[in-house]
């Protein structure tokens, strides 16, 4: 891969990777907006 390639897929990869922890986060977060992992507190 060339260095261009690697950046946009880093780029993507990133984008995705805020997509889901967006998502994730009205599962796991208190109404505070802090994040939790069950068990934990």
């Amino acid at each position: 891969m060339k260095a261009k390639e690697i950046s946009e897929y880093k780029s993507d990869f990133k984008k995705a990777l805020d997509k889901f922890a967006d998502k994730l986060e009205k599962y796991v977060s208190t109404d505070n907006g802090d994040w939790t992992v069950k068990g934990f507190y």
